[in-house]
């Protein structure tokens, strides 16, 4: 044992207190007792050897001072003046010795332990701050005990100590996030890596970890509305909802978006087709080209879209009054698909062939006009009356007046 720790251990032990307090009060018997108890425990410390040899002296004197008869008068009177002095002054310079040691021992000793206290305690706490600056928690923990080991009334350990336990709960909580995220539990994640960041906003990357959730999450709550407008057979909104998915991420379910995407627009074509007026023809061009883009190879989406394409063009025809060109697009169109655009097709190319006949009534050509208006009434049209009183009216010019015989 080193002398720095016998003292410490000395001052600890309750029997050194109890030999202050005998000493204090002359009870040089009971002081005796104890010290020579305190020599067995600790043989090498001096303060309790030099005080066991002062209170033998003390004991000594005061049973003499019981136990002889008392004095002859004036025994000093026999005494050396030489040899009292020296003993007196022995005795003085004993007690002087003895007085300085007690306040060594209560006072110099104690404040150097406290100083070397400190030390430790200072030593160990930046020890504790460095291992929680690296993230070594276990060794931050063991010496933020150490140091309140040896002064319990550390505040600042106390609250270091408190952000140990609290990163150790912050940990313990992300690996669980990280582990729901990677179940595709997401909105289990996103609730615990919000309750981290309620309780450390910078911790680790739990920021970017919640907006990406969120945006998972967003992902997810458009997917499904996709869906219902899917199976609603709401396919302009199926349509827009399955893009935004796209957009928020386009790898969410890649392939089944993509084909769902065909597929809605490919319908909303068809039914915008089905409307039979010049705006559903341009919603269904848009619609199919962008079905198109998602299944090139698709046949009957290709056909529908030149079809669409053959229409345009003829409408554009029509607009500037080339009917003749119109009706190049369109008669072909109409021979595969009569009910085109739920009717609209033949409805436009009887209006074609109507004002051709005409042009070729105004010429004069009325064989021509007979045609085209033989090609009016063919049509799957409701109305085709105006074509054919115009073209029993044409055959009737053309068809010769008998001569009348004489009787």
């Amino acid at each position: 044992m080193t002398a720095k720790e016998s003292a410490r251990d000395l001052h600890n032990d309750p029997r050194w207190t109890e030999v202050q307090v005998a000493l204090r009060q002359g009870q040089w018997q009971d002081a005796l007792n104890l010290l020579r108890a305190l020599e067995q425990d600790y043989p090498d410390d001096p303060r309790v050897r030099s005080a066991l040899v002062d209170v033998e002296l003390r004991a000594a004197f005061a049973s003499e001072s019981v136990t002889q008869a008392p004095p002859a008068p004036r025994p000093w009177t026999r005494i050396p003046r030489r040899s009292l002095t020296i003993g007196v002054l022995v005795f003085v310079l004993l007690g002087l010795a003895v007085i300085l040691y007690q306040s060594y021992v209560q006072f110099v000793l104690p404040s150097q332990e406290i100083a070397t206290r400190q030390q430790q305690v200072a030593a160990l706490y930046q020890e504790a701050q460095q291992a929680f600056a690296d993230g070594d928690l276990d060794t931050a923990e063991q010496r933020l005990n150490e140091v309140l080991a040896l002064d319990p009334e550390h505040e600042a350990a106390r609250a270091l100590l408190s952000q140990v336990q609290q990163r150790r709960q912050l940990a313990a909580w992300y690996e669980e996030a990280i582990a729901l995220e990677e179940e595709g539990r997401w909105a289990e994640a996103l609730a615990l890596f919000q309750r981290i960041a309620e309780k450390s906003p910078q911790y680790r990357d739990v920021r970017r970890r919640i907006a990406a959730l969120k945006e998972r999450l967003q992902v997810e709550e458009v997917f499904a509305q996709a869906e219902a407008a899917f199976a609603a057979a709401d396919w302009e909104t199926a349509a827009m909802l399955y893009e935004e998915v796209r957009s928020l991420d386009g790898d969410f379910r890649k392939d089944h978006v993509i084909q769902r995407l065909f597929t809605a627009y490919r319908n909303w074509a068809e039914e915008a087709l089905a409307e039979g007026t010049e705006e559903g023809v341009r919603v269904a061009w848009d619609a199919i080209r962008k079905a198109l883009r998602y299944d090139a190879t698709n046949e009957e989406a290709r056909a529908l879209r030149d079809a669409i394409r053959e229409y345009l063009r003829g409408l554009r025809a029509f607009e500037r009054k080339r009917y003749t060109e119109a009706a190049r697009y369109w008669a072909p169109l109409a021979a595969r698909d009569p009910d085109f655009a739920n009717g609209l097709l033949a409805r436009n190319l009887y209006r074609v062939y109507v004002e051709l006949a005409r042009q070729s009534e105004a010429e004069g050509d009325i064989p021509q006009a007979i045609h085209f208006y033989s090609l009016a009434v063919e049509l799957p049209v409701e109305d085709t009356e105006g074509a054919r009183e115009r073209l029993s009216f044409l055959f009737l010019l053309i068809t010769p007046t008998p001569t009348p015989t004489p009787t």
